[in-house]
């Protein structure tokens, strides 16, 4: 039977260059590739994750409720690591009604990324 590995997800930019630093220096990702004249892409992983940035031309609007959900180990350190870097948070780190420990940040562009891991037992 066939399993699917993992996913990548694919941002459109207006503009790369400050997104893919933001990831770099703010997020700890690192360039796996990019393009070089013009740089109208770019890939940036970070443990298993893999986000795509790609260079959109036109006329675009992000939806208004648009995230990427990363699920994560030991969110409260990489919360504080953030924290420490001097990340703004759209949301800081909260325990959801649906029992996900869960913060929230937006990159440069506008897209919105979600960081959550399942809430530890209260028992």
């Amino acid at each position: 039977m066939s399993r699917l590995s993992h996913i990548a997800v694919i941002l459109p930019l207006k503009v790369i260059l400050p997104t893919l630093k933001f990831f770099v220096d703010q997020l700890g990702f690192l360039v796996y590739f990019q393009t070089q004249d013009p740089l109208d892409y770019a890939v940036v992983k970070r443990d298993g994750i893999t986000i795509n940035l790609s260079l959109v031309e036109g006329t675009w609007q992000l939806p208004p409720n648009n995230r990427a959900y990363i699920y994560c180990e030991d969110i409260v350190a990489l919360f504080k690591e953030y924290q420490d870097k001097g990340v703004p948070f759209r949301e800081a780190l909260n325990t959801t009604d649906y029992g996900m420990q869960e913060f929230v940040l937006e990159v440069p562009g506008g897209h919105r990324l979600v960081f959550g891991q399942g809430a530890p037992d209260s028992a």
